[in-house]
């Protein structure tokens, strides 16, 4: 089955930093080849908890996976996902029970060869990578992100969903979550060159958890 009609519409994030819970809940919906969208919102409540930071920042890739392989998440429709940022004090819906979880792997070296072992798997992977310049805008030649050059913007997550075919050298197929005005409807492509450069870690998916 192709990735692709696994995966809901494309997120956008707005004003909270929640790439990493989104990009991890996608994945997951990948690994259980399913089309039922899963709850970016729980799994990012439960990582801020763990990681003790407010619910609208950033959460620690550790935190990101302990919440989903202990916390787990359910369907979207059960706690939707909000693009506002989140009260102070905001707490889950109650009575959520069925839940998904998930073990993953860390890979922080040798990061072009994970994510083509996990997409020769059929299944998709997080990567973590220090942004710049180019990558914010979704500038490059052949619709490809390849300069890798300039000071790091920050730290982002996306989800690689495929190998690009038609150029080379090769380029990985990535899927962010910024709305549909980034790149080609929110998809773009970074070169092998670029993710070696730049991303400090791939995640891929284990087996569930019951």
């Amino acid at each position: 089955m192709n990735l692709f009609d696994l995966l809901p519409s494309i997120r956008d994030q707005g004003e909270r930093d929640t790439c990493l819970s989104l990009a991890l809940t996608d994945g997951h919906q990948v690994a259980r080849q399913s089309r039922q969208a899963l709850s970016a919102e729980y799994l990012h409540f439960q990582a801020s908890k763990r990681a003790g930071v407010e619910l609208n920042q950033g959460v620690p890739v550790w935190a990101g996976r302990q919440a989903l392989s202990a916390d787990g998440q359910p369907a979207e429709d059960a706690c939707t996902y909000s693009a506002k940022a989140r009260p102070a004090g905001w707490q889950l819906p109650p009575g959520i029970t069925v839940l998904w979880r998930r073990e993953t792997d860390l890979h922080p070296d040798r990061v072009s060869e994970s994510v083509r072992h996990s997409l020769e798997r059929g299944r998709a992977c997080v990567a973590v990578i220090r942004i710049n310049d180019a990558f914010i805008h979704g500038s490059g030649s052949r619709s490809v992100i390849e300069d890798f050059m300039g000071p790091d913007r920050g730290v982002h997550a996306v989800l690689v969903v495929g190998i690009l075919q038609e150029v080379t050298p090769a380029a990985f197929f990535v899927r962010n979550s910024w709305g549909t005005e980034w790149c080609v409807e929110g998809y773009g492509s970074l070169s092998e060159s670029y993710l070696e450069a730049r991303c400090v870690g791939v995640i891929s998916y284990l087996e569930e958890v019951h």
